[in-house]
């Protein structure tokens, strides 16, 4: 492929680069847009080099394989060369579509995530599999919870083929507004969707539901990661998200305990064993969530009694997770007019330094009691842990010596 395949910006200085001359400095250089693209000299990567000029006039280049960008603009002979203001007209801004509201698109949204739901139901043995058998959930628990949606198919054919009846049926129930703004879909170049772009190797999607029960997000359960990011939410949307999980008729919402947890597995199997409502976060520092999360008490169930169970870790190896609690705490007092307590349960430490069991559904399967202790029983709690440590100290110094 020559330069003179790409036709040069008539708004272009003589002394600017141009498409064509950039074009030159690569192998196999092909248009992308404003960008050249083309095979990168230092990692020979094919296709991976980007090269372009910005309006600011400075020649931008990045490799994409091996993440060089400098070292790409240095062996082109590119390297820290800004031109003059460009001549180029400004233009005029593409903004990018409004993000959906998890709580004012609520019902559009829920509307939309049960046609997903529809064409990635996952099967019964692909749920016990899941949830009983790798996580040991108890049936009378796992029958009660919402159900997981499975992955789209591996195979490429057999997931174009989903993908294309999906995105047909959206189209017929969803205006097109909305499609062009949900985080699962990505717009192709030219024309379609991409659905769950990045989620190939999920091995299934949690649907989270506001107190309403609607379905405003999916989130993906993506196992062991080296980044050690095991779940992964679609980015794109507008609000904190929360999930709320009864294990009562929602009508009872206000005659029961109130808990607070990480995560949508932890929150199912809290509601359903212990018969509370729980609400799960995505993260236990997230205070936008917090703020929700509370709000959304204040209104069902302003005189229930909350409690936080956040891993027991907290309270043992990790005591920055244990600070992060008493701050949620201290918030829900002030929010609330009253404050939380905690759930806890029996653990052990390991002699690698892991505490068993470690989450709240961590301690349901192993059939440890869980307790709620409310704020003013929390410090004996405190006090026992402390014993409980220093016998440990002890026991390890013997076994030392």
């Amino acid at each position: 492929m020559t330069a003179a395949r790409f036709p040069d910006d008539p708004f272009a200085r003589a002394d600017a680069p141009t498409p064509g001359s950039l074009a030159a400095l690569l192998n196999r250089p092909f248009r992308c847009g404003r960008f050249v693209r083309g095979d990168c000299p230092l990692c020979g990567r094919r296709g991976a080099a980007s090269l372009n000029v910005s309006d600011g006039g400075r020649v931008w280049g990045r490799c994409f394989g091996c993440g060089e960008q400098d070292g790409l603009l240095a062996v082109l002979g590119l390297g820290g060369k800004r031109l003059p203001p460009s001549s180029r007209p400004p233009q005029p801004r593409q903004d990018r579509p409004r993000a959906p509201d998890m709580v004012a698109d609520a019902a559009q949204l829920d509307a939309v995530y049960a046609i997903f739901a529809k064409h990635m139901a996952m099967s019964a043995d692909d749920r016990r599999r899941h949830l009983t058998r790798d996580r040991g959930i108890p049936a009378e628990i796992r029958d009660r919870m919402p159900a997981l949606l499975a992955p789209l198919p591996r195979e490429a054919n057999a997931r174009a083929w989903v993908s294309r009846r999906l995105v047909e049926a959206l189209k017929g129930a969803a205006p097109m507004e909305l499609l062009n703004r949900l985080p699962e879909l990505s717009l192709r170049r030219g024309a379609g969707f991409t659905v769950l772009y990045g989620r190939d190797e999920a091995r299934y999607f949690e649907p989270w539901c506001d107190e309403d029960g609607r379905v405003v997000a999916l989130r993906a359960y993506m196992g062991k990661r080296p980044d050690g990011r095991k779940y992964l939410t679609s980015p794109g949307r507008w609000g904190p998200l929360i999930h709320v999980a009864y294990g009562v008729p929602r009508e009872l919402a206000a005659t029961v305990p109130w808990i607070l947890t990480e995560g949508w597995l932890k929150a199912e199997v809290a509601a359903h064993h212990l018969g509370c409502v729980a609400i799960g976060f995505p993260g236990i520092d997230q205070k936008s969530a917090w703020r929700r999360a509370l709000d959304v008490k204040q209104r069902l169930a302003p005189d229930a009694p909350l409690y936080i169970a956040f891993d027991a870790e907290a309270w043992a190896t990790r005591l920055e997770i244990g600070v992060i609690a008493l701050e949620l705490a201290l918030e829900a007092g002030r929010t609330l007019g009253a404050p939380a307590g905690f759930a806890v349960w029996a653990t052990h430490t390991g002699a690698d330094g892991t505490v068993e069991p470690k989450g709240i559904d961590d301690a349901i399967v192993a059939g440890e009691p869980v307790h709620l202790i409310d704020r003013a029983a929390f410090g004996g709690f405190l006090a026992y842990l402390l014993e409980e440590v220093e016998v440990e100290i002890e026991r390890h110094d013997r076994t030392a010596a």
